[in-house]
């Protein structure tokens, strides 16, 4: 077992270890990459993957949930020819008992693919790539806010700009090459905004290029669309059906459909502005504490009692 945990921060090996109880068994081997982009059906198609073909995805939560980020960003330049740090990344999916990556890891898809050649990629798309980059976009302002302050001083997704960066063709994504504008409305408010037209025309050319990339790496191939239901997943994975819900009948579950993400944006905007303000309020009803308690003592902070600020004559008047 030690040798299983081996290279895992202390506090990975907690995450780990409170999860036990409910972590089904370790696997041996990747079996799915499911390649497709943020927003292509991903929490309906792990949700599909596990129930009906016992595949276990690990999705953005999971990752963040067991503390993997780190060893995402140490594995997002694409220059070690060993790929060790991508290996050992794998190494604890495999045993935190996942079989299958899923959603914010697509950037690694042609790698994880050339390290798995015998790993089933299910490429999921939406009906039309209008359709996915207007879902895309309205969450991505989210994922704008999150990068700012005091959110990334919890949870630092800089991560994955680098991994789209440096793992695709996409290399001024969020730069101030890309029309990144920053504004200040308070001196620690950060608002990150991009040029619309720049970003339909790129992520839209990354959306077809993607797909192009990870049908080029010589591993099953499957191109999806969640309105197809699970048919062509039975085929491609050649599932025994007998005693499973007739495939032409049973809809995929339709999960994180969508929402109002402006709403979410501007709800995940107010921290950025009253962040400071607990800071100041403990401080000051630590100064009152702190003066309080010295004037029980006789000290006095901040301000002298009245009798030293007395001349001499007013001290003997008010003597006599």
């Amino acid at each position: 077992m030690e040798s299983d945990i081996e290279g895992w921060s202390f506090a990975q090996q907690l995450l780990v270890g409170a999860g036990h109880r409910h972590r089904p068994a370790p696997r041996e081997q990747l079996r799915v990459i499911a390649s497709g982009l943020s927003r292509t059906g991903t929490v309906s198609l792990k949700k599909a993957l596990d129930d009906r073909y016992d595949i276990r995805c690990l999705h953005t939560v999971d990752l963040i949930r067991y503390g993997l980020q780190n060893d995402v960003a140490l594995a997002v330049p694409p220059t070690d020819p060993d790929e060790l740090a991508l290996r050992m990344l794998v190494k604890k999916i495999l045993y935190l008992g996942f079989d299958c990556v899923i959603d914010i890891l697509w950037p690694f898809g042609p790698r994880l693919a050339a390290l798995h050649p015998k790993a089933n990629i299910v490429h999921a798309e939406r009906s039309s790539p209008e359709a996915w980059y207007k879902s895309w976009s309205s969450i991505e302002g989210c994922f704008l806010v999150i990068g700012t302050r005091p959110y990334r001083w919890i949870s630092d997704f800089w991560w994955h700009i680098e991994s789209v960066r440096q793992n695709t063709n996409f290399t001024r994504y969020a730069t101030p090459g890309y029309d990144t504008i920053m504004s200040h409305p308070l001196p620690w408010v950060d608002v990150l905004t991009l040029s619309e037209d720049t970003n339909h025309r790129e992520w839209l050319q990354l959306y077809h290029s993607h797909r192009e990339r990870m049908n080029a790496t010589g591993n099953p191939f499957l191109l999806y669309h969640l309105s197809d239901g699970y048919a062509p997943l039975d085929g491609f994975f050649g599932v025994n059906t007998t005693g499973l819900p007739d495939a032409r009948l049973t809809p995929l579950p339709r999960l994180n459909s969508g929402g109002n993400f402006d709403r979410v944006r501007l709800g995940l905007m107010v921290p950025c502005f009253v962040y400071p303000l607990p800071m100041i309020l403990w401080t000051l009803c630590l100064i009152w504490c702190v003066r309080r308690r010295a004037r029980k003592r006789g000290l006095y902070l901040f301000n002298a009692p009245t009798r030293i600020l007395m001349s001499e004559e007013e001290e003997e008047e008010e003597k006599a």
